[in-house]
């Protein structure tokens, strides 16, 4: 697409300022929102967040103060029928957000082009493993390195290449899930909250994290405190507070499972679908929400009227 074809583009924002797409991405943003119009070509922003330069009066011709995430920018995108959309100026929530519509298929749906930095750079650097592939063809040199998706391949890899190693987390900026580890014990610590799964609104701004480890799963708020815990033994698992105390018990039974309260009266239950879709009920067996696992790994909690209430990813 040259230049003279472009006549209007989406910029996804800096959104919120936190760690990974901070103050860095709301002056790129800006600077790039300026040169397009510099250029004579209309911009359309996204960014949630009014306390930003980019969403400043006369910056952007247009201004979307709404979450950066897919379904929002489908939304925009179909409104507004851009010729192209600008990735790399909203930090990570932005990188993972393009990514995701580009990987769908939705952009290819509206015939909008991906300007600047594209998907596959954007991979390529995102995924260590990717990016050590992509040096070493050019025969740039890199630390012994591999890729891992566990904690006991972490420390297997940990062992072969020897101490102080250093983690980093991939498709995460600012450093989250990184750091130098001098031991085994170092490693474990870092090494689970690298591995640990998030928790976001239907904002698609995060407000927890979980760990798995064996049969014990932890949840924690957005500051990293703990809010509870889930243990399972054979068909039995057992949810405690943040003080270890018993809350709830789920059973499985033949047709599903049913949840009770810490003295022993049933409270719910819940069932998994061929779909892989899990319906959770009340005692009185009235519907109270669902939970829908997709392909890409991510799974959605709706309420029981089918609105989108949180995202585990």
């Amino acid at each position: 697409m040259s230049k003279n074809n472009v006549k209007k583009v989406i910029v996804l924002g800096s959104g919120a300022l936190k760690i990974g797409q901070a103050g860095e991405f709301d002056y790129s943003g800006s600077q790039a929102l300026k040169a397009l119009r510099e250029e004579g070509i209309s911009t359309v922003l996204l960014n949630p967040n009014i306390a930003t330069i980019q969403t400043s009066e006369g910056v952007a011709d247009k201004v979307y103060f709404l979450p950066i995430t897919p379904y929002f920018v489908e939304e925009v995108i179909k409104k507004e029928q851009p010729d192209g959309i600008l990735l790399a100026f909203g930090g990570q929530t932005a990188l993972n957000c393009g990514t995701e519509l580009y990987t769908n298929g939705t952009l290819a749906k509206y015939g909008v082009q991906v300007l600047g930095t594209s998907v596959e750079a954007i991979m390529y650097t995102e995924d260590r493993d990717l990016f050590v592939k992509k040096l070493t063809e050019i025969d740039i040199k890199t630390p012994v390195s591999q890729a891992v998706e566990n904690m006991e391949d972490a420390i297997q890899v940990a062992n072969k290449i020897g101490y102080p190693i250093m983690i980093r987390s991939a498709y995460a900026l600012g450093g989250m899930g990184s750091g130098i580890c001098q031991n085994e014990a170092e490693l474990r610590e870092l090494a689970e909250s690298a591995f640990a799964g998030n928790t976001y609104d239907n904002y698609g701004y995060k407000t927890g994290s979980f760990k798995t480890n064996g049969d014990t799963t932890t949840i924690y708020n957005r500051y990293g405190s703990r809010t509870e815990t889930y243990k399972t033994n054979g068909d039995t698992t057992i949810k405690y507070d943040k003080y270890g105390s018993k809350q709830e018990v789920i059973k499985k039974t033949s047709s599903g499972y049913n949840t009770y309260d810490k003295y022993g009266s049933k409270t719910g239950s819940f069932k998994i679908d061929s779909n892989g879709r899990t319906t959770s009920y009340d005692k009185y067996g009235q519907k109270t929400g669902s939970y829908k696992t997709g392909s890409n790994g991510k799974t959605t909690q709706y309420d029981r009227y089918g609105r989108k209430v949180r995202i585990f990813k």
